[in-house]
């Protein structure tokens, strides 16, 4: 079987940090400014929970669940008392409700089925769905060896290469296929990820 990091969670959570460097906090930041209250978040995609400490630690957590096709992920994740399943977000036709629904980091593992995945994720959210999406990285070095880098460090539990990345503009064609809207749109500090919030109306907004 091809190797994968997410089968390494230690291992995964050291190549993050030196992969992201000082940006490391600041995208796990820009989450949490997004999520902006106490709520119930659904996290898919969760990896090593690096969004639930940074959610826990500024008390923005009132249940959590998280996702993830890897189960040394959900192992470590249930060892620590946090709630989270095996999930493959591929073949799952719907998700848990849960007032905040994010994903960071994964969207472009799944570019063949992307619309439907947003409008499935969008579904779920109560409340608001936050992406964090890389929009500039090393696989678009024109270094091999980086790209060779960002290839291993994307690739999933199941073997696959995954090669695409979005960018800014196919990123917002992707929700306008989806008919999602982009309520808020903000960058990292180096403008390698792209935070999208969408919000749904309150509920005194859908009676107007």
């Amino acid at each position: 079987m091809a190797f994968s990091i997410y089968n390494h969670p230690h291992l995964y959570r050291w190549a993050m940090l030196l992969a992201y460097g000082k940006e490391y906090a600041a995208r796990y930041a820009a989450m949490a400014d997004a999520v902006g209250q106490p709520s119930d978040v659904l996290e898919v995609c969760c990896g090593d929970l690096a969004l639930y400490r940074h959610l826990r630690s500024r008390g923005l957590v009132k249940s959590y669940r998280g996702l993830d096709l890897a189960p040394a992920m959900v192992a470590r994740a249930r060892r620590q008392g946090v709630q989270a399943e095996v999930c493959d977000v591929r073949a799952a036709p719907s998700f848990p409700a849960a007032e905040v629904v994010a994903m960071q980091a994964s969207l472009y593992q799944f570019h063949e089925a992307a619309a439907s995945l947003l409008k499935r994720l969008w579904r779920a959210a109560g409340r608001a769905l936050v992406i964090c999406e890389p929009v500039r990285n090393f696989s678009q070095s024109s270094l091999p060896l980086l790209r060779w880098l960002a290839l291993l460090l994307s690739r999933p539990t199941d073997g696959r290469d995954c090669v695409f990345r979005y960018a800014e503009e196919s990123l917002r064609a992707l929700y306008a296929e989806a008919g999602i809207p982009m309520t808020t749109v903000s960058f990292t500090p180096t403008r390698k990820e792209m935070v999208i919030v969408s919000r749904k109306p309150s509920v005194g907004q859908r009676a107007c």
